[in-house]
């Protein structure tokens, strides 16, 4: 672990598709770019590193391109963030939910599960907590009956923090529902979302420190 990074108290992995997702969190924080899709904020008053690592791709396979040089045990925990879709009209656009649990949909049939064991990650205990379930491609059925929350990386990322043992949350705001036409309201409202997503994570901020060290608090 680099000194820099292991002179503070909390270490904080986030992850974020991209900058149309990220870009309030990185002006509300001031983030400051290292690398390419790499951005570091670092609070020495707080003792709290964060680091922010901005997918190339969706999906699983742009996570495990993103993090194959990422060790992440050097951290203490990972925060996923991130705008999805809702499969359900009982959950408005624009509100902002912790995940409690990840499931995998099917290749082939994407209004299914597949085999893959259901994670549970750390609810963030301010905050409203909904299921999710991850796509392989962009999710466009409609609603639901048992389906909340629809992404495409969700899963991946659960997956690799189980297989590292490194603990993971998840800030979702809704972004469109999971129809056809549910990617013009995104398209038409993505700033005012990236402005919600920074506030979710900001007000949660304590919270997120206190599940990611709980034993040193």
């Amino acid at each position: 672990m680099s000194a820099a990074l292991s002179n503070y108290l909390c270490k904080i992995l986030l992850i974020l598709a991209d900058m149309n997702e990220a870009k309030s969190l990185i002006e509300d924080f001031a983030f400051i770019r290292t690398d390419k899709n790499f951005y570091q904020c670092r609070d020495s008053h707080m003792s709290i590193a964060m680091d922010m690592i901005l997918l190339e791709q969706w999906g699983k396979d742009g996570v495990i391109k993103a993090l194959k040089d990422i060790k992440l045990e050097n951290y203490d925990s990972c925060v996923n963030l991130g705008f999805a879709g809702s499969c359900s009209p009982d959950l408005p656009l624009q509100n902002f939910y912790t995940i409690n649990s990840v499931s995998q949909l099917s290749k082939t049939t994407p209004e299914q599960l597949d085999s893959a064991i259901e994670l549970e990650i750390i609810a963030i205990p301010n905050l409203p907590k909904a299921t999710l379930v991850s796509a392989h491609t962009p999710y466009k059925h409609g609603f639901h009956e048992t389906f909340q929350l629809v992404d495409m990386e969700g899963y991946a990322i659960a997956r690799l923090c189980k297989n590292h043992n490194l603990r993971c949350m998840m800030i979702k705001i809704i972004s469109d529902y999971a129809t056809q036409e549910g990617g013009e309201y995104l398209k038409k409202h993505r700033d005012v979302l990236a402005e919600k997503l920074s506030y979710a994570f900001t007000s949660s901020i304590y919270a997120i420190v206190e599940a990611s060290i709980p034993s040193q608090i």
